[in-house]
């Protein structure tokens, strides 16, 4: 049974003359129960779409049926009641009200349908001992934080048991720990009571909690994936179907690549070490091979003295500096790799993205400083090339 049936959906805007179409002949069904995400590139219309099922837009063709009734023919004082009875929000921003305490924001819509007082209290302690804020009741908005506020969202959008709810970016203003446990919360409730979920997202591990996601790309329901399979692999499925609205299977590699390209100059404490270790190499080993050079130590000590030296010097320094410098790569790339793994990537994948920047770095490495080790060799050491 579907609790939502958008059929031939079609909305566009008209901007300094032009006409923008924002979601072209879109169908979307939602099963009882079920939980599903949408996910798309900026700009491919979810936002749009999402507004349009909620009765904030109208769509210029199509039909809405939710539970059975026809939404998109209803008039706006019709709508507003629909959704009140039917219909629960999650949003990004929580839109919850400062001067109300956190069972009160719970409450509100039943407040609005003035509910008794013993159903209302029924309800709200069944929603908050699931949603783990039970103590939070007497609470203000501004004393939470913004999990616990996500959460209170969460029970507001429950308390009147719609038949769907609608979430816009639900887990957008969150970390990733605080979006696992308001997911686990979602899907909790959602096993528990059969509420379907429909949640518009950016995140490929919010979306992974859901049953399936669909991808919008130019206003057209482009693909589906399923959950089949293990969270994880889900997670991954989502990220390279996200990798797929844009181009090809080395998507990821080409990522990669710009992030290298745009930020090299993180790398130069890596770089240089790197460098400064093979020229030092090298050195040292077009020295000691040489017999005329080896000859001359031998007699002379003081040659020998002078420049194993600062060789073993060298060596000592950079056996120090190595993890040092790794310690700052690894550190430069943090923040990218964070955003990375929040989007849905998995170790494999980070882990060959990273084995494809070290080897960049260090073939550069390598090459600039054989080439500069022979010469310094040449240059400072004229008699390690004398036969």
């Amino acid at each position: 049974m579907y609790v939502l049936n958008a059929n031939h959906i079609s909305k566009s805007y008209k901007t300094a003359g032009e006409t923008m179409r924002i979601l072209q002949n879109v169908n979307l069904q939602v099963m009882k129960g079920e939980m599903v995400a949408i996910m798309g590139p900026s700009g491919s219309g979810k936002t749009t779409l999402l507004h349009v099922l909620t009765g904030v837009d109208t769509p210029d063709d199509g039909e809405i049926v939710i539970g059975g009734e026809t939404f998109s023919q209803l008039t706006e004082e019709e709508k507003a009641f629909f959704r009140r009875k039917h219909m629960g929000m999650i949003f990004q921003d929580f839109q919850l009200l400062e001067s109300l305490t956190v069972k009160e924001n719970i409450l509100l819509p039943l407040i609005l349908e003035r509910k008794e007082a013993d159903i209302q209290q029924e309800r709200f302690s069944r929603i908050a001992d699931v949603l783990g804020i039970e103590k939070l009741a007497d609470k203000g908005i501004t004393e939470i934080s913004g999990g616990q506020k996500q959460r209170v969202a969460i029970g507001r959008a429950l308390i009147n048991e719609p038949d769907i709810i609608f979430g816009d970016e639900p887990t957008g203003s969150l970390d990733r720990k605080t979006t696992g446990d308001v997911m686990r919360c979602m899907k909790q409730m959602n096993q528990r009571s059969g509420i379907s979920f429909l949640l518009v997202t950016h995140d490929a591990y919010t979306a992974s909690f859901c049953d399936r996601v669909l991808f919008l790309q130019d206003g057209n329901l482009a693909k589906e994936v399923k959950k089949e399979n293990t969270a994880d692999n889900f997670r991954e499925d989502i990220w390279k179907t996200l990798c797929g609205l844009g181009g090809g299977k080395d998507d990821l590699f080409d990522i990669s690549r710009k992030m290298l390209k745009a930020g090299f100059y993180k790398y130069r404490l890596y770089f240089l070490c790197n460098l400064s270790a093979t020229a030092l190499f090298c050195c040292f080993a077009v020295i000691s091979t040489n017999r005329t050079f080896m000859n001359a130590s031998i007699v002379n000590s003081s040659i020998s003295n002078n420049i194993y030296l600062p060789f073993f010097l060298s060596a000592v320094f950079l056996v120090f500096f190595l993890p040092v410098s790794c310690q700052a790569f690894l550190a430069s790339r943090k923040q990218e790799y964070g955003v990375m793994f929040s989007l849905g990537m998995s170790r494999k994948e980070a882990f060959r993205n990273l084995l494809f920047e070290n080897v960049i770095i260090s073939v550069l490495a390598l090459a600039i400083a054989l080439a500069a080790g022979t010469v310094l060799s040449f240059l400072f050491f004229p008699l390690s090339f004398m036969q």
